[in-house]
C-alpha cells in the first residue's frame, strides 16, 4: 500500500520500501539478525548496520510438505 499510495523509492525502475534497522543497533543485528545481514551484503553490497534495505513485494510460496488430497488425506499412514 505504501508504495501504491505514492510513498515509496524507486532505483533503477524497482519501486520499494525500506526497512531501517539501524535503531536497532550493531550488536543486536548481529546477534539476531546475522542472516539478514549477511544476504544483504553479499546481494546488494548494503550493510543494514549503516543503511537502511530496500525491499520490494514478492510472492511467498511452500516447497515440500507431504502430499493430501482435496480432503486432507494423505497416503502416509498413521497421519
Amino acid at each position: 500500500m505504501e508504495i501504491l499510495e505514492g510513498r515509496g523509492f524507486e532505483t533503477g525502475g524497482v519501486k520499494h520500501v525500506m526497512l531501517d534497522l539501524r535503531h536497532l543497533g550493531e550488536d543486536v543485528i548481529n546477534e539476531r539478525l546475522s542472516n539478514v545481514r549477511e544476504l544483504t551484503m553479499k546481494l546488494i553490497g548494503l550493510n543494514p548496520i549503516e543503511s537502511p534495505i530496500p525491499v520490494r513485494h514478492s510472492y511467498h510460496y511452500t516447497m515440500g510438505g507431504i502430499h493430501t488430497d482435496i480432503n486432507g488425506r494423505t497416503p502416509v499412514k498413521g497421519l
